[in-house]
């Protein structure tokens, strides 16, 4: 896949249940795909990748979350698109590039995973969210922007999740 067209920040993640490729209920192609979703499509080989559009639809307009699914390796892809808030807009503004696997991807920060994770947990997700969370936490160490994440959290109301996973 060529680099992705929708790399303004609006893309964001959806686990949507579908059958798996080779089902007999399968379905590989939902076209078209619509008008919201052109540029998330432009440039996906459809053979190779399935993108639910009415799921893509539906996260573009909720600004929520969706997946592209490569049917050759059954890699996720989750894609998220941007909210229209401070800290969402900032987020963006952090992210850097990287080449995964031949294709140019964009990537949140680990201060920014970090709170992501914990605000999917204030939100009623698991507690594998905090978990994670220290994990990063864990691995980044030093190198972390303690202040970012300290700033962030208490705007976002998770400083209590912070400290939880801080330990």
């Amino acid at each position: 896949m060529a680099r992705h067209p929708a790399h303004d920040g609006r893309i964001v993640r959806q686990f949507v249940l579908r059958r798996a490729p080779g089902h007999p209920g399968h379905r590989h192609r939902d076209r078209p795909y619509g008008r919201g979703t052109r540029t998330v499509c432009r440039g996906l080989d459809e053979d190779r990748f399935y993108l639910n559009p009415d799921a893509a639809r539906l996260a573009l307009a909720d600004r929520d979350q969706f997946n592209l699914i490569d049917v050759t390796t059954g890699w996720k892809v989750d894609l998220m698109i941007r909210k229209e808030r401070p800290f969402s807009r900032s987020e963006l503004g952090r992210r850097s590039r990287i080449k995964m696997l031949d294709v140019d991807v964009w990537v949140a920060t680990a201060e920014d995973t970090v709170l992501a994770k914990l605000e999917w947990a204030a939100m009623g997700g698991s507690d594998r969210q905090v978990v994670d969370a220290a994990t990063v936490l864990s691995v980044g160490g030093t190198a972390l922007d303690q202040d970012d994440l300290d700033h962030w959290a208490s705007e976002l109301g998770i400083s209590n999740l912070l400290a939880k996973a801080r330990g």
